[in-house]
């Protein structure tokens, strides 16, 4: 399955942050509900990839605050 948009894949980062049981999400239309409920045919991702995809998001974040 690929992960559509940023949102969906937001969701999948946060469904498998370590020792997190409960992401509360809202939901404005239907399909959007949809759309989520559909990753649970996606395995969450492995202690590798989560760190991974974290580091990337703080070295990220560390270039826009240094671009301020």
């Amino acid at each position: 399955m690929v992960l559509g948009n940023l949102g969906t894949k937001l969701l999948q980062i946060s469904r498998s942050t370590p020792y997190l049981t409960t992401a509360l999400i809202g939901h404005k239309l239907a399909k959007h509900a949809d759309a989520n409920v559909r990753l649970i045919a996606v395995d969450p991702l492995t202690t590798d990839k989560f760190q991974e995809i974290m580091a990337h998001i703080s070295d990220s974040t560390q270039q826009t605050s240094a671009q301020r």
